[in-house]
C-alpha cells in the first residue's frame, strides 16, 4: 500500500518541490539511513585500500 501511495504523489500535478517534501517528511529516517550506511561503506572500502 505504501509502494501505491508513493506511486499516486509523484504522478500527481503537485509541485517538485511539495513532492520532494512529501518524501523528505514520510522517508526522513530511511534517507538518513541509506545515507549513513552509503558513507560508511565508502568510508570502509577507502581505508581497505590505503
Amino acid at each position: 500500500m505504501a509502494k501505491t501511495q508513493v506511486r499516486n504523489i509523484l504522478k500527481s500535478n503537485d509541485s517538485n518541490k511539495e513532492k520532494a517534501a512529501y518524501i523528505w517528511e514520510y522517508y526522513k529516517w530511511h534517507l538518513i539511513a541509506v545515507l549513513m550506511t552509503l558513507l560508511f561503506i565508502i568510508y570502509f572500502v577507502m581505508q581497505l585500500f590505503n
